[in-house]
């Protein structure tokens, strides 16, 4: 399951859960990619707040999927969620490898949150 929704603070947000096979991986960059073109017409930062913390470990399949699709979405600063350390050292091993300097890991929403407000 998954949801990807514009929250109050507009903050692109991506709530995953469970398993995502890679056509549900490319429909939630579609969605990200299409609320991200709406606030850069709104004249607006494009903010990404992925909630990773419900997801099971993506497949490798699914790794090459996002981040070849993510790459397609135009973003300010990209911010992932989860308390799996094994979730968070893959992910943190992607935003180096990537080289991606607006993009970080978080252990709890909150700290997410106040550094894509930063």
């Amino acid at each position: 399951m998954y949801k990807v929704f514009l929250n109050p603070d507009n903050i692109i947000e991506v709530i995953n859960e469970g398993p995502k096979t890679p056509e549900e991986q490319a429909d939630t960059i579609a969605q990200g990619k299409k609320l991200s073109e709406q606030l850069r017409k709104e004249g607006k930062t494009v903010l990404v707040f992925d909630d990773l913390s419900k997801m099971d470990l993506p497949s490798e399949q699914l790794r090459k999927v996002g981040s070849t699709l993510e790459k397609l979405v135009d973003f300010d600063k990209l911010a992932f969620f989860t308390t799996d350390l094994q979730m968070k050292i893959m992910v943190d091993f992607m935003i180096r490898a990537g080289g991606e300097v607006k993009t970080q890991v978080f252990k709890n929403r909150e700290e997410a949150i106040a550094w894509l407000k930063s």
